[in-house]
């Protein structure tokens, strides 16, 4: 009896979801210029999150530079 020939599958990892520039642009639909503001918003999801979570009401201060 022949052995039958056994499947690879091949996964490409995600980390490239969240390093390339156009992956993250295709992602947020906002130029590469402007990344750091997700990055911000994302980090301030993050944190209101967190205190929902303790149940504890968030003080949150932003300051961006234009």
């Amino acid at each position: 009896m022949a052995a039958s020939p056994q499947r690879i599958h091949i996964t490409r990892g995600r980390v490239r979801d969240y390093v390339e520039a156009e992956e993250l642009r295709r992602q947020t639909g906002i130029p590469p210029e402007r990344f750091a503001l997700v990055a911000l918003k994302e980090l301030l999801d993050n944190a209101l999150d967190a205190a929902e979570a303790t149940g504890k009401r968030p003080a949150v201060d932003v300051c961006v530079p234009e």
